[in-house]
């Protein structure tokens, strides 16, 4: 979470929604599931466009052996990175792009070119058994169980701690408008 001027910072308060699953599953499916985007997401990707547009209906048109990197540990943890996307889900992106342009020669000169690659990708993260995130996105997620078979969701958005205001609400809104509780993508 440590960045080039201040690192990230969580903004609430918290939208919260309740869904009919076991509690392990969203978190598994964050991060061992990467194929589930191009058919779950099919129809929002493509409402969207964008370098991610691809991805819908996991066509041939993307390179997905180069797309990024996705692992997981065998208890659950993984981590997840589409390259050069961290704003691709933002239809109203100006100020994040700058914000990122602007920023990204500290991370380079702090933590190295490899540091950089993740800091302007896209991330799908997971710590198990109930947080989630998506770096980019900027969506925080903390799954609450509720009995066996359904769990509360918390939403959090992750902004860019020093960013101005205007750059905050707009990733803010961004974030609620793709994965808030009726967002284009949290309702498939």
């Amino acid at each position: 979470w440590d960045g080039p001027d201040g690192g990230l910072e969580l903004v609430g308060p918290p939208l919260k929604s309740t869904l009919a699953c076991n509690w392990k599953v969203p978190t598994e499916d964050f991060v061992g599931d990467g194929y589930h985007v191009g058919w779950t997401h099919a129809a929002a990707l493509q409402m969207i466009g964008g370098e991610l547009a691809g991805l819908s209906g996991n066509r041939a048109d993307m390179p997905f052996d180069d797309l990024g990197l996705q692992f997981t540990m065998r208890h659950g943890h993984g981590f997840g990175l589409i390259d050069n996307a961290a704003t691709a889900i933002h239809v109203k992106r100006d100020g994040y792009v700058k914000y990122l342009e602007q920023t990204r020669g500290g991370i380079r000169e702090k933590f190295g070119p490899e540091r950089e690659r993740l800091y302007v990708g896209h991330w799908n993260t997971s710590i198990f058994p109930n947080c989630s995130f998506l770096y980019g996105t900027n969506t925080f997620k903390i799954w609450h169980p509720r009995g066996p078979h359904e769990i509360e969701v918390w939403t959090y958005t992750m902004v860019p701690k020093n960013a101005d205001t205007e750059t905050k609400r707009s990733i803010q809104r961004e974030a609620i408008r793709s994965f808030g509780t009726a967002g284009t993508l949290e309702s498939d």
